[in-house]
């Protein structure tokens, strides 16, 4: 680099608020309409407290469609589980098999003379 290089000047450090520094809040959408002369946004109505019962007619179709539905997603998660231990039991056999399979050829070789 020569001295007739010049490095661009380094942009000015952003302001980080210490622990004890309060920030202000931006103003707030609804805030900067109303400064401008424009409506504000119609409020929201709040959700009702309560939910009105369910009409007893529908609580025993309701209970045993849900009581289907979770028998179904436990079958399929039996079935998944199932699965995965078969295959664990699998694997962890072979791997018992080849062990003693090494083994017994490896004392059988050390037994031998060349």
């Amino acid at each position: 680099m020569s001295a007739d290089d010049v490095l661009p000047p380094r942009p000015p450090p952003r302001l980080v608020p210490t622990l004890t520094e309060v920030v202000g809040r931006a103003p707030s959408a609804a805030t900067r309409a109303a400064d401008q002369g424009m409506a504000r946004p119609a409020p929201v109505a709040p959700a009702p407290a309560t939910v009105p019962p369910m009409p007893p007619a529908f609580e025993p179709d309701l209970e045993q469609r849900i009581a289907a539905a979770v028998e179904r997603a436990l079958q399929g998660e039996r079935r998944e589980v199932e699965a995965l231990v078969q295959r664990l039991a699998t694997r962890a056999a072979r791997e018992v098999v080849a062990e003693i399979l090494i083994q017994d050829k490896t004392a059988r070789e050390v037994g031998t003379n060349p």
